[in-house]
């Protein structure tokens, strides 16, 4: 998810206005795939790669109402603190000493200004990372390193040790499952003990004369090195941050990309003011990948094409409708014709295939045409049957809905060529684009055999084949026509 700074991008991206609603920002998404798609536009492949992108990550966010309404709520806070009509105050020491903290039992902790962004354990030391920082990584798997709770500690203004400003605290990670009763479901607690496992505690080696120390994860506590103050943000409403108990002025700090401090000497770069969201909201973050890919996999779908439908029933890939809205065959048809280097879509089967993906789950490139659904080779019996004449057989076999108006690229001709030469000797390939007539019939593919057994078997293995999400037509062409170069009949 991108940083505050960049949110009038995202709506220039998708080229909508700020105020634009859900539908106009869905209605303008399948306007720009469909525009930008590379397969329509093959002189510019690459440019047009880039831009599909840009509208995915784009879409990504401001599609989804729980990302967005995040994004906005922090440029809206981050706008009043700069605001000179609307000043933030700090609060007073009194106030700081005696209000209750309502905080999750269960956390993450997110930079101001950079939502997708959590604080996050690898291994023993401890950064600031968002799903793209992290390679190889699932959801559930990148998400169980970013929860944490507090164990409130007892000083003279808070014997009982309950949650309060300016009272000392240890940030610990945890071990806990969404939806579980430790994953944020309660708004607040008073109790310095965390009802999950440990795995250790935000920890830094601030001493005399060290003024900056990287965090890390420590299994014992030394309070020194583990004790912080957390106080409301001074500059912007509902946000918070952690000053070291036994080193004034150095403060929990964020400097981009990813390094996390505990520092008494921030740059002009850094991030002090952290927003605490609960565990259980991490689910805003899901993509539909996230769920279609798993559910896609359980019923075959790398394998094979599957139903669209029964990937729809799998009970994440419907929760996750429910908390987003629901879609329609054309939001399915627009998302999988943007991604469709992961997803292979046949728009008249409604079926889905899952493409070969790499560690990430990402696609590993975005391909020019989805080759032919079937084995090549000569048809069975059965599928022999089942296909009927246009007229009685020649030796010339005419395709349409191959690719549309526009499609036709310089690989074209020898990716037909290598397909049907194997049903007899191909004399020549024609492919001929028709103006003012519609787009399944735009592009014509004549194919001379010489043998009209061979032109009889390619007629039949093309014919209702999928290529590139389009159903194929055959159509035996009359010779004569063909040896007169008249191909617009």
């Amino acid at each position: 998810m991108v940083s505050v700074d960049k949110l009038e991008e995202l709506y220039a991206v998708l080229e909508v206005p700020r105020n634009a609603d859900a539908t106009a920002i869905k209605a303008s998404y399948r306007k720009l795939v469909l525009k930008y798609h590379p397969d329509k536009n093959p002189d510019n492949r690459e440019s047009s790669e880039q831009k599909i992108r840009a509208i995915n990550n784009a879409y990504e966010v401001l599609g989804n109402t729980a990302k967005r309404k995040a994004l906005e709520s922090q440029a809206a806070a981050i706008n009043i603190a700069c605001s000179n009509k609307h000043p933030v105050g700090l609060v007073t020491v009194h106030e700081q000493r005696t209000a209750d903290v309502v905080l999750p039992r269960s956390f993450m902790i997110c930079p101001l200004g950079h939502p997708g962004r959590f604080l996050r354990v690898v291994d023993r030391t401890i950064a600031f990372q968002s799903r793209n920082d992290v390679k190889g990584v699932d959801f559930e798997g990148f998400f169980s390193a970013t929860r944490f709770a507090m164990q409130w500690l007892p000083n003279k203004n808070n014997p009982d040790r309950f949650p309060k400003f300016r009272c000392p605290v240890v940030v610990q990670n945890i071990r806990d499952f969404v939806g579980s009763n430790n994953s944020g479901m309660a708004t607040s607690f008073r109790s310095s003990m965390v009802d999950a496992p440990i795995v250790g505690s935000v920890s830094f080696g601030l001493c005399p004369g060290v003024c900056s120390s990287d965090l890390m994860l420590a299994r014992s506590v030394e309070p020194a090195c583990s004790n912080v103050l957390l106080m409301p943000s001074p500059q912007v409403p509902g946000a918070y941050r952690f000053e070291a108990d036994f080193f004034a002025s150095h403060f929990l700090s964020f400097d981009p990309p990813t390094l996390a401090q505990m520092s008494g000497d921030p740059s002009p770069f850094s991030v002090m003011d952290f927003v605490v969201i609960a565990s259980a909201d991490c689910l805003q973050f899901l993509s539909l990948d996230d769920v279609m890919i798993p559910a896609a996999r359980s019923l075959g779908g790398d394998q094979q094409h599957v139903q669209l439908t029964s990937v729809c029933e799998d009970p994440h890939v419907r929760a996750f409708f429910q908390r987003n809205g629901i879609w329609d065959f054309q939001d399915f048809e627009a998302y999988f014709a943007a991604h469709c280097e992961t997803w292979d879509y046949r728009p008249d089967e409604r079926s889905i295939r899952l493409r070969s993906v790499d560690q990430d789950g990402k696609g590993k490139g975005i391909p020019k045409r989805e080759p032919p659904s079937e084995p090549r080779g000569k048809p069975d019996a059965k599928r022999s049957k089942s296909v009927k004449f246009n007229r009685d057989p020649t030796r010339i076999v005419c395709l349409t809905n191959l690719v549309g108006a526009g499609e036709v690229d310089e690989d074209l001709h020898e990716e037909i060529v290598d397909e049907v030469q194997t049903h007899g000797k191909l004399k020549q390939c024609i492919i001929k684009e028709i103006e003012g007539v519609t787009d399944d019939q735009a592009v014509r593919i004549f194919l001379e055999f010489e043998k009209v057994e061979s032109a009889t078997e390619a007629y039949i293995t093309m014919s209702g084949r999928f290529f590139g999400g389009r159903k194929v037509k055959s159509q035996f062409y009359d010779e004569q026509l063909f040896q007169n170069n008249d191909l617009g009949k």
